[in-house]
């Protein structure tokens, strides 16, 4: 914030006040207002705040998508326009529930498939396809939270999966197969929770 001297004085000699232009300088940049969610807020609100927590991006893409609604929408007569819109309004609602959820889910489904892998292995027995699999994920695999590596040990986990799945089919093994299709449904459940009732609204 920017503020007067307490103890400044004027060209005249007479001292100045607190928020007079003259002999002025800038102070912490704690003492800004800052953009949140809902608007600019005084400093002295903001103390304790966990900035990189507080909103959450699903917050943001809501809020967004709330502005979207609220202040362009109505402005907007063109059908064709409220029509994308409408559009961009369900790929923000999408974005959001991925977003709040996206890695939490990616996790849960590693572990159902590589259990789901060991348990083909134990059962069936070692094959060449499955080895090799199981290899690729024990060292491509890792343990950060950062997006794109959640994604990679996904992707290595679904490989393990589907060798595990050829390999139950192959055998005719029942139990297998009906547990396969128990983590599939999972995976189900999660995509349709992203996709929610997604419809390109207007358009065959």
């Amino acid at each position: 914030c920017v503020r007067s001297s307490a103890g400044g004085r004027r060209s005249d000699g007479t001292r100045t006040k607190l928020g007079d232009h003259d002999d002025v300088h800038v102070e912490r940049a704690h003492c800004r207002p800052q953009q949140l969610l809902g608007g600019l807020h005084p400093a002295n609100t903001l103390k304790g705040t966990v900035m990189f927590s507080r909103p959450t991006t699903d917050q943001v893409i809501l809020d967004c998508r709330n502005e979207l609604l609220n202040a362009v929408d109505s402005a907007v007569s063109d059908p064709t326009v409220k029509i994308t819109i409408q559009m961009l309004e369900n790929v923000l609602r999408n974005v959001a529930e991925r977003a709040a959820h996206e890695i939490a889910w990616m996790h849960e489904e590693t572990d159902l498939m590589i259990g789901f892998a060991d348990e083909v292995e134990t059962t069936l027995g070692k094959s060449d396809e499955l080895t090799a699999a199981r290899s690729a994920y024990n060292s491509g695999r890792s343990d950060s939270l950062h997006l794109d590596d959640v994604s990679k040990t996904y992707g290595l986990a679904g490989e393990c999966f589907s060798v595990a799945m050829e390999k139950v089919f192959a055998a005719s093994h029942t139990a297998l197969h009906l547990r396969s299709r128990e983590i599939l449904a999972i995976r189900l459940d999660h995509e349709n929770k992203i996709m929610g009732e997604w419809a390109f609204v207007g358009r065959g």
